[in-house]
């Protein structure tokens, strides 16, 4: 899936993730692009997992904010839920002036 300069590499084992990220690189290069390694991270169902490609360890995250959406093994949707609600509340509260205002009903339920 890629998006923008977000990409994500599924696969089923890493050697399969190494060969993937190591065509990517070189296709990158033939393009005169570069992948940053420092930001590059990955997560795997298995605990014993670890990923180094081109030489690089890369870190292994427990969850990730992938295109505003939490991904996680561990917490599956209950972390994404916890986002999506702090998110809602802030954005509520960014708008209590208007909500608490003068305005009429009908502009509130407008907003």
């Amino acid at each position: 899936m890629r998006f923008a300069d977000d990409i994500v590499l599924i696969g089923s084992n890493v050697e399969e993730i190494v060969a993937m990220a190591e065509e990517l690189l070189v296709e990158c290069a033939r393009r005169s692009l570069e992948a940053n390694m420092f930001k590059t991270k990955y997560m795997s169902n298995n605990r014993e997992t670890e990923l180094t490609i081109l030489n690089t360890l890369i870190e292994r995250v427990q969850e990730y904010l992938y295109l505003g959406r939490m991904i996680s093994f561990s917490e599956g949707m209950d972390l994404e839920l916890t986002n999506r609600r702090e998110r809602a509340w802030k954005k509520f509260w960014s708008l209590k002036g208007i909500f608490k205002g003068q305005m009429s009903l009908e502009a509130k339920i407008t907003v």
